[in-house]
């Protein structure tokens, strides 16, 4: 009985604990999201510096100034519908794999590789 006790305790503190500062699970989503989806070309900080982002000569997200020209629909078209440039695709779509409301999280957490 005191185990049990002292493992009720303890979860309960863990609880209260997580209740006091919670963890945000739309970031850890969306963390998810661009490790699954965009990091292999885009690699984890953003700066295309991949094999594939080379291959593919991706923009570095990073860069402030090349991100303020781009506008959240054009980003939201791009991710979902892919990119082609000079007839070759650049960037496959999403609309298969994303919804609405994960690109527009996506595109929020790409803004914050600039900041």
């Amino acid at each position: 009985m005191k185990k049990l006790t002292k493992s009720i305790t303890v979860l309960l503190t863990v609880l209260f604990i997580y209740a006091q500062f919670p963890v945000s699970a739309e970031v850890g989503d969306v963390t998810l999201l661009w490790s699954k989806n965009c990091q292999k070309c885009h690699g984890k900080d953003g700066k295309g510096n991949t094999k594939s982002g080379k291959m593919f000569k991706v923009k570095d997200l990073t860069d402030a100034e090349y991100l303020e020209s781009l506008k959240d629909e054009q980003m939201h078209k791009s991710i979902k519908e892919g990119m082609v440039v000079d007839g070759k695709t650049k960037m496959k779509p999403f609309a298969d794999k994303l919804t609405d409301e994960e690109i527009t999280a996506l595109i929020a957490f790409v803004r914050e590789f600039s900041e």
